[in-house]
């Protein structure tokens, strides 16, 4: 699959949470960082180069891309929900 010429913030809101969606290059994919999901499915084809190694949540996809800012914010937000529960 090719990739899309869009580049973040991802326009719209998390129709989940209201929060704002935010766009991760690496990934090519739209996510919202408060939920910690992707917005939008990973591909079939098992050679894409974006779909085959994206983690089931955006926050453990930092470790992969530590550069991404909207992968940052997931990790982040995530990190505050996990202190929270305890």
């Amino acid at each position: 699959m090719g990739k899309r010429a869009r580049k973040e913030p991802w326009p719209g809101s998390c129709p989940r949470c209201g929060g704002r969606q935010e766009y991760s290059d690496p990934f090519d994919a739209a996510l919202c960082p408060r939920c910690d999901e992707w917005r939008e499915p990973a591909c079939p084809d098992p050679q894409c180069s974006f779909c085959r190694n994206r983690p089931l949540r955006p926050s453990l996809a930092r470790e992969l891309h530590p550069d991404d800012p909207a992968l940052r914010r997931a990790a982040r937000l995530a990190a505050r929900r996990s202190r929270r529960s305890r």
